[in-house]
């Protein structure tokens, strides 16, 4: 039946995604299972720029370390916390990769779907990595890293940066539970830090857990999982050349930044006790967060053009419920019973 059912999202695939690729690769390592590759790295040798390859869900870890280091591919996964919500995906496995790398070769690469249970680091310029799980990210290991686009993830880890070089990226509608956001040598580097759920449980007593520079910070509700004296949330040094405006800090914190929202209690703001990992991160009614953002947008991850996606699902269509018989009749044939939709 699990052959059946990824025939016919394949298919789907197939139908959304015609016109953007040269090539699509199926990978799957359930033992026993007809796809293209079971071994992911192999995939990616064998793919050629502009092609994509889907990542079936099985549960089974892609153990070790795989490269991207060729241009414009294009990974999916089925996404994530897929038993948690409603409407996702028939077969609720997610597909796991343990470390990640996307070379300085890999420009235009596209990651999204994805379970990354280990380090993922991004070194290529202009990739686009959306709605994917991942734990430690890594962002411009000393080289040079433009317009990275890291946008609608659940990042349960921290990032961190490295840039001996010029680095620039935009991190957006995220939810972040970090124990800090940091990035070393970053007067070389400016980030665009916007509509993010920022919750670290770092020991502020050390330090801030939101080091960066040239930098804007805009429209994110940043909270404290662990009780602090002295809470620091971003590190006000006027010579780090930050602009931190229309955000929600949930801290008793030393007030450099005007025209953010202070000492709000995170339950105030948020469903922050009920939900599940992503729910929890819905505005309450009545939320300072509502309208508090720049142009009046709302502060957190369902503000803007690009809200976060439950479950990080894909933007093509998904089988989210199928009944397929193990066997057929000469007289019935194999009745097939499927229920899909888009995602946006």
């Amino acid at each position: 039946m699990k052959k059946h059912i990824a025939f016919l999202i394949i298919i789907c695939f197939a139908i959304s995604l015609n016109s953007m690729a040269q090539n699509r690769i199926r990978v799957n390592n359930t033992p026993g299972v007809d796809a293209d590759y079971s071994d992911l790295q192999a995939a990616i040798d064998a793919a050629s720029a502009g092609d994509v390859i889907y990542i079936e869900g099985t549960g089974i870890p892609h153990s070790g370390t795989y490269h991207v280091n060729k241009a414009y591919l294009t990974l999916i996964g089925p996404g994530y916390f897929l038993a948690l919500n409603d409407s996702t995906q028939s077969n609720s496995a997610p597909a796991i990769i343990s470390n990640l790398y996307l070379d300085e070769t890999a420009t235009g690469a596209i990651v999204m779907g994805l379970k990354i249970s280990g380090n993922f680091y991004v070194n290529a310029s202009s990739a686009k990595v959306s709605r994917n799980h991942l734990n430690t990210v890594l962002l411009a290991q000393n080289n040079a890293m433009a317009d990275l686009s890291l946008f609608q993830n659940y990042i349960y880890g921290y990032i961190a940066g490295n840039s001996t070089n010029n680095s620039t990226a935009g991190i957006y509608n995220n939810i972040i539970i970090s124990n800090q956001v940091c990035f070393s040598n970053g007067d070389k580097s400016s980030l665009n830090i916007y509509n993010n759920i920022i919750a670290s449980s770092y020991n502020t007593s050390t330090g801030y857990y939101i080091h960066v520079q040239n930098s804007s910070l805009k429209n994110n509700i940043m909270f404290e999982t662990a009780a602090s004296n002295d809470p620091l949330v971003i590190d006000p040094d006027p010579s780090h050349n930050n602009s931190v405006a229309y955000n929600i800090i949930c801290a008793v914190e030393i007030q450099e930044f005007p025209n953010n929202v202070y000492n709000t209690a995170i339950e105030d703001v948020v469903f922050y006790n009920e939900g599940g990992p992503e729910g929890k991160y819905v505005l309450i009614d009545g939320s300072p967060a509502i309208g508090a953002g720049n142009s009046g947008n709302d502060c957190g991850i369902f503000g803007t053009n690009t809200p976060y996606v439950f479950s990080g699902l894909p933007p093509i269509p998904h089988i989210f419920e199928s009944n397929i018989p193990f066997s057929g009749s000469s007289s019935d044939g194999l009745p097939v019973h499927i229920k899909a939709k888009t995602q946006d």
